[in-house]
């Protein structure tokens, strides 16, 4: 294997021996003091991560995050359960064809298309709203 790695052309051969190797060295040893720097930054510095992680913002937004979990999750759970408009058009059949025929009869409704037709009508001739420009 040692013969093989000294006088192959793979990649252990290439990062021993070649270029590919001293490159890969400096640029882990460039991203090493860069998130050397950053780290040290956050821990001293006074900026919004070194709340989070430091101060009492932390645990401030992962309380936040735990209610705002437990109220999704009991939404879901009531929703699931058929509770409330959308968990009843979710969970029962019956309603979303109830709806759907309340809508199909009113598409046909030859009355209540005319006034809906009339109300346009009386919208458009409608003069618009002046609006008075703001005062200083």
């Amino acid at each position: 294997i040692g013969n093989e790695v000294a006088n192959g052309d793979g990649t252990a051969h290439e990062l021993i021996y070649g270029d590919s190797g001293k490159k890969l060295v400096r640029e882990l040893a460039n991203a090493s003091e860069e998130l050397t720097l950053m780290m040290k930054s956050v821990r001293t510095g006074d900026g919004t991560a070194h709340d989070i992680l430091y101060g009492h913002r932390g645990s401030e937004i992962l309380d936040n995050l735990a209610e705002v979990s437990a109220d999704l999750k009991a939404i879901s759970s009531d929703v699931r359960a058929g509770k409330g408009t959308i968990g009843a058009l979710l969970v029962d059949p019956s309603i979303y064809e109830d709806v759907k025929r309340l809508v199909g009869n009113l598409e046909r409704n030859e009355i209540l298309r005319a006034f809906v037709r009339y109300s346009i009508r009386q919208d458009d001739s409608r003069p618009s709203p002046s609006v008075a420009p703001a005062s200083n």
